[in-house]
């Protein structure tokens, strides 16, 4: 999937983007309370409805910053909020940032392990059918439905794949507000060149 780059530019030294974002970083820690599902559902509504807008720059949290990259995400997100990863280098005016937006990591391996299972099911159910078709075989009822059946749930499967990488891959103008606002930072206009 193409992903869509993402510059910045701020006057302030990589040493003290480093240090503005090693400060800002919050770890994802899991309250004992909200160990089950439903009450952990329960406040992520809660924290969408009672908490600032959508768009504020507030619902940023920076998740992970290792060497000179850094993950930024959305603090009680969608199922597939982007996620804006990001690395830094100096520039001759002070720094560059380049990043993309992409599926939280654990999103992204749910989803593929998801993709997986449903393919494998999904496959078996088209060779039975095959099976049932061709040699005679009695593994299923109607195996012309069957057939249909099992071949539009792996397209559907793949389709719902392709189309969660696509919502992830959205530009937040809110993760850029919050980099905006941290770093001094400008988002560079691709229009320009």
């Amino acid at each position: 999937m193409p992903r869509n780059r993402v510059v910045l530019h701020t006057g302030l030294p990589p040493d003290v983007v480093a240090d503005v974002l090693l400060r800002s970083l919050e770890t994802k820690r899991v309250p004992l309370w909200q160990v089950f599902w439903l009450i952990g559902a329960v406040v992520t509504i809660a924290a969408w409805v009672t908490g600032p807008p959508w768009d504020d720059p507030s619902r940023q949290v920076l998740r992970q910053v290792h060497g000179r990259t850094f993950r930024l995400q959305r603090r009680h997100g969608r199922p597939f909020s982007p996620t804006f990863y990001g690395s830094w280098k100096a520039d001759r005016t002070g720094t560059k940032i380049e990043g993309y937006f992409g599926l939280s990591p654990m999103t992204l391996i749910s989803l593929r392990v998801w993709l997986f299972t449903m393919v494998i099911i999904t496959a078996l159910g088209v060779v039975l059918n095959v099976l049932d078709l061709t040699v005679k075989t009695h593994f299923t009822v109607d195996p012309d439905v069957g057939l249909t059946i099992s071949i539009c749930l792996m397209l559907l499967s793949i389709g719902g794949y392709l189309l969660a990488q696509w919502l992830g891959s959205w530009r937040d103008a809110s993760s850029l507000s919050y980099l905006e606002q941290k770093l001094s930072a400008v988002v560079e206009d691709p229009n320009c060149r």
